[in-house]
């Protein structure tokens, strides 16, 4: 990024290769006889401003990774350790802690997030806020219930992220003046390396699990406030057959006002989790049944499926890094074959090639922990199948048909 940065407002300042050759030689000879104890260097080279060695471990893998990262952190350096413990590839920096967030600008986007989120829920609610500034609180219902869950992903993973000694801004909420979300989200951002691959997993499936305890306590309520209408699919949206196989039994309805357009009803698919809540809560519905979902069941239902978008297995999502972390063999495996499904579900519903462009970005890095040679335990291996399984009850192929 900061060679991206660079490229564009300026150029890069000149490298004295003399000079830098200079100092890896005599940090390479303090690192190399302190690290001693720990790996059997059979080879070092220096290239892009990084000390890479490679060696065979000493004693206890585990303790030889703790011993080289404590020692390289004594002195000001971040080392980080792949491969195997026969051949360990170890990788040495200068110690930086990265950029957190303007605390101004996170405050205001804050602030805004909140009112377009609060106006989305006024259309929700068929009233236009912007309008009708004394029935602000038309839209509460919507906007508490869904920044509570955007709020409660976040926070697992700055939770789990203190917990492990990773240095995290708080969120950042994402403004979007949409009267359908009102917001893009929200994201914090890890200042300083995650330790191992277990603090990795932890990290990344903190979010998506409490924000589907999250999503549940709010559908549960949102479903107790809704209703259930006839259903005429003529009335409301075209579908064709395809859109109908691809859910899973009878869609839900939500009723949505477009700035001059009040109350335009419009399909939504339900996925596995929500349809399981309905019948605990609502009952069956019969064929010609739907069930109108207040605002607050339409929150609920935006946290699953920001729950599912999030564990998509690619790059820096958080599905990346459970997998990378637990499944590493079908990481790529596993990333292409759900590119490829979203490729085939964007036939029947657009907005997915939005998300596929998004992982395009996100997938350009993958997650590195510091330890990437010691492995989970059988338990947290089997929680990143469990993962999987929870993106699948999270998920609708075709969310919004005719949207």
């Amino acid at each position: 990024m900061m060679g991206l940065i660079t490229g564009l407002f300026g150029k890069e300042p000149a490298r004295n290769l003399r000079r830098e050759l200079e100092a890896f030689g005599h940090v390479s000879a303090q690192l190399s006889q302190q690290l001693e104890p720990y790996i059997e260097i059979l080879q070092q080279h220096y290239d892009a401003r990084l000390i890479h060695y490679t060696g065979e471990l000493r004693g206890k893998p585990r303790e030889a990774i703790r011993g080289i990262i404590e020692v390289c952190g004594s002195l000001g350096y971040t080392a980080r350790v792949s491969g195997s413990a026969d051949c360990a590839r170890v990788r040495i920096g200068t110690k930086r802690i990265g950029r957190g967030f303007n605390k101004r600008l996170q405050l205001l986007f804050a602030v805004t997030a909140v009112l377009t989120v609060l106006w989305a829920g006024g259309m929700h609610a068929g009233v236009d806020i912007l309008e009708h500034p004394e029935l602000w609180y038309e839209g509460l219902p919507f906007a508490a219930s869904l920044l509570f869950i955007l709020l409660s992903h976040e926070f697992g993973h700055y939770i789990t992220a203190r917990r492990y000694g990773v240095i995290a801004t708080l969120p950042l909420l994402l403004p979007m003046p949409n009267p359908l979300l009102g917001t893009a989200g929200a994201v914090i951002r890890m200042r300083s390396p995650v330790p191992h691959r277990k603090a990795l997993f932890d990290i990344g499936i903190s979010g998506p699990l409490t924000g589907v305890v999250a999503s549940i306590i709010v559908i549960t309520i949102g479903l107790s406030l809704s209703e259930v209408v006839p259903l005429k699919p003529g009335d409301f949206v075209h579908l064709y057959w395809p859109e109908f196989e691809l859910t899973y039994g009878s869609p839900g309805l939500i009723l949505l006002r477009f700035f001059n357009e009040p109350n335009v009803p419009l399909l939504v698919n339900l996925p596995p989790l929500f349809k399981f809540l309905q019948l605990i809560v609502v009952g069956p519905l019969t064929s010609d049944q739907v069930i109108l979902l207040h605002p607050v069941a339409f929150a609920g239902w935006l946290g699953l499926f920001v729950t599912a978008l999030n564990l998509i297995p690619v790059g820096q999502l958080d599905g990346g890094h459970v997998v990378f972390a637990g499944l590493r063999r079908a990481y790529k495996p596993l990333g292409g074959l759900i590119v490829i499904a979203l490729l085939f579900f964007s036939f029947f519903w657009p907005g997915w090639l939005v998300w596929i462009g998004v992982l395009f970005f996100v997938s350009r890095k993958r997650p590195a922990p510091l330890d990437d040679i010691t492995p989970l335990n059988k338990a947290r291996r089997l929680g990143a199948y469990g993962a999987l399984v929870l993106l699948w009850l999270c998920l609708t192929p075709v969310p919004l048909p005719g949207f």
